[in-house]
Order: structure tokens, then sequence, then C-alpha cells
């Protein structure tokens, strides 16, 4: 009987956690298993403090400050950074940033390797006490946060075993976070022995892909995401918009005012508007604050419906409901790479995307590849986009600006982790 390799792999988030984060790891434990490897997962405990019911995984404590704090100090649900500072995001500082707030940030960026930090020792002692881990043949980190890759690098090392390190976001190189004048040595500096470690390293894009292996002076892999069609599929039936609905807009997630076009959005919207378009935009997640913000900048604030933070199935039913998906492609030479993950919710999803930013892209680029048509880069074609899905959708053909199906199927979970299983066979 031939013997099944190991492979542990070590992720900051996994599911049911209902982030899109935890979809990659969770989709290699379940289809690497398929293609002959014995999978051990380590991740944090969940918030909730509810197990998971999955005896591939190996839980450990979460180990991040931020949450330790919500113990001690009164909070809500924003970002602690963002209730201490007064700025809106966790991004770039702007101009108009108090002076507290700054230097704040530049505090912040000395916790190394970041926030999850007093994982990495939960990482190693629980590991190293596994004996399937300790068995291993392999072992993948993916991230972030970068404290997957500094746990998995001296796991591996402690194991004597390969390292395969998986980039879902830069770090010393995040355009949307990115380290400050006084850490960034440091960071690039502990980066770059990280890298060197590594017997092979992937990212989820070309342009990652490209700027890590410049960085850092190795070959990397591009290696997309997946997802499954089923995730596009809301577990209760939803009426679809009738010719006689206003078009409903929605958005899921979270926006980033530096990267992200509000500004064409918006002006675009107010274009529409005044060719007589019948609109309502509906949000959940975090990006409710900045449509709310920009909307009432041209007097449309009350076409807003935000029901804020909900469950991903509640998220897939307010996209399976809508006319048409609002999705921002960052546009930046720094964001190069950069493939939100709704992109591939909003792909099997199915309904009408408006996206906004550039076509060009390689986010814009895969819709076109999937038939869903071109991202729009300035107010007069986001109007025009606008209005050519609700004329469709008053003559009853909303299904033909829709998604083909065959398109969406080109972005599987199996795809992504047989690439990986190619990766990871070269290693043994």
């Amino acid at each position: 009987m031939k013997i099944r390799p190991t492979v542990a792999i070590v992720s900051y988030f996994f599911l049911p956690e209902p982030k899109a984060a935890a979809k990659r790891p969770s989709q290699l434990r379940r289809y690497l298993e398929e293609l002959g490897w014995q999978v051990r997962v380590i991740c944090p405990r969940m918030q909730s403090g509810t197990p998971r019911q999955d005896p591939a995984v190996l839980e450990v404590a979460r180990g991040k400050l931020g949450e330790w704090l919500r113990n001690i100090v009164p909070a809500d649900d924003r970002p602690l950074f963002e209730q201490w500072t007064g700025t809106s995001t966790e991004g770039l500082s702007q101009e108009s940033d108090p002076k507290h707030s700054k230097l704040l940030r530049a505090a912040r960026g000395f916790i190394l390797p970041d926030q999850q930090a007093p994982w990495i020792a939960a990482v190693l002692n629980a590991a190293l006490r596994d004996e399937q881990v300790r068995n291993a043949q392999v072992v993948l980190s993916t991230a972030p946060p970068f404290s997957c890759h500094v746990a998995g690098a001296l796991l591996a090392e402690r194991l004597k075993v390969p390292l395969v390190i998986d980039y879902r976001d830069p770090y010393s190189l995040n355009s949307i976070n990115p380290p400050g004048p006084l850490d960034r040595p440091i960071k690039e500096r502990l980066e770059r022995s990280i890298m060197q470690r590594a017997a092979a390293l992937t990212a989820v894009s070309k342009g990652y892909a490209r700027r890590q292996a410049e960085f850092g002076g190795r070959e990397v892999q591009a290696i997309p995401n997946g997802w499954e069609l089923e995730d596009g599929r809301p577990q209760q039936p939803v009426a679809p918009p009738s010719p006689n609905d206003p078009l409903v807009l929605a958005h899921t997630g979270t926006i980033y005012p530096i990267a992200h076009d509000l500004k064409t959005l918006l002006s675009g919207i107010r274009k529409a508007s005044d060719q007589g378009l019948q609109l309502r935009v509906r949000s959940c997640g975090t990006g409710g604050r900045f449509l709310q913000a920009g909307l009432a900048e041209v007097g449309l604030e009350e076409l807003l419906d935000d029901i804020g933070t909900v469950p991903r199935e509640q998220a897939v039913e307010m996209r399976a409901a809508a006319s048409a998906q609002l999705l921002f492609l960052p546009s930046r030479p720094e964001d190069e790479g950069t493939i939100p993950s709704k992109l591939f919710d909003y792909l099997i999803t199915g309904q009408p995307i408006v996206a906004v930013g550039d076509a060009d892209s390689e986010p814009g680029q895969i819709l076109r590849q999937a038939g869903a048509g071109s991202a729009a880069a300035d107010a007069a074609a986001v109007a025009e986009r606008l209005l050519a899905i609700a004329r469709a959708q008053q003559q009853g053909q909303l299904a033909s600006m829709g998604v083909p199906r065959e398109a969406a199927e080109r972005f599987s979970g199996q795809a992504m982790a047989a690439a990986f299983h190619e990766v990871l066979s070269e290693l043994l």
C-alpha cells in the first residue's frame, strides 16, 4: 500500500470563518486529499470559541493583539486603530489625518512581523506536539498575515522539511497597508530572509508573482484563486428584479478609498440619474459608510440601503437578488497584481457586473475572459453601463447581461489545488 505524503498547512484563516481569506486554504485541504495527500491544517480557534468539526484541523490560540486589547478597553466592531486615531481606514496616511494618528500608525508598524505575532509561538508549541505534523514531508504557509510565513519557516526548519510560501497579499510591497519609512527596512530584511528559506514560492496573481520575484530574487509561480459554483447559489430562493423595478446595484464587502475610484462611480451614478435612471444601491460589509458619504456628496444619499456586516450566505442572497453587482478594480501602478476576491464571488453569482477601474489590469482582463464586459474608467462609461443594464431589465432580458456559466467554471478550486499538487510533488 502506497503511503500518502503529509503536508502541514499554516493558515490564520480557515472555514467555516466567513472570510474570503479562508477559502484558498480550505480548498487546499479538500482537494489535496483527493489528489493523494494527507493534510494537517494549523489555524487559530474561531473567535466564537466553537471548535471546528474537521479531523484534519489543529486549532491553536489566536494570539492577535487587537483581540486581546478588546477584552480590557471599550470598543465597537470597527478596527481599533480607526477608533483610537480618528482615521477612516487602515491604509495610507491621508493629509486630513490628525497628527497623533500618523504617529500611532508609525508606531504600529514596529509590531513585528504584524499584530498576529504572538500566534507564532502558539503554532510551534502545538504543531511540534502533534504526531501528524511531526511526520509531515512539507510545510505550506499561506498569508496574510505574514506571521504565517514566519511560523511556517520556523516549523519547516524544526522538522527539516521543505517550505512552500504562498502569497495571497504582499507584505513589504502591500499598497493598501504599506510599511512606513521607519519600519520598512526592517520588514524588507525580514521578508527577504524568510523568502530565502523557502523551497518554492507561489502567489495568487501574475502581478504579485512578478513583483515578489523582483523583490526577493526568487522565482515565484502564479496560482490564481479558485471558487466553487455552489458558493454563488443562495440557500433560499430569491426573486430577480422585475422589469418595473428600479435597477438594484449591490456591493458586498470592503471599500478602500485610497485604491478604489469612488469619485468616478459616484459621478457616473449622478450622470445616469440625471438621464432618468431609477436606482437603489444595496450594501453589506464595511463599505457602506464610504458609499453613504460619497452619495451624500452628489445629493443621492437616499439611494443607499446599507445593512452592515452580515453572514456570507446573506451576502450571496443580496448579490443574486440584484440587477447588477458593483466591483472596484484597484488601478494604481502600485496595485499591480491585486485581484479582489469578490471578483470570483461575482463571477459565480452570475449577475451582471458594473466594474469601475482599469480595464487592462489583471482583474479587468479576467472580467473580459469571463464574458463579464469591460471595466469603466470614467463617469460616462459607468453611466452607459448602468443604463444598458436598466434597459435589459425593463425588456426582461437581464440574463443576457450576466456572466456565462461556462466562463465561471474556469476558475475552480480543484484547478487551483491541482497546481499546488504539482509544486508539492516536485519537492518530495
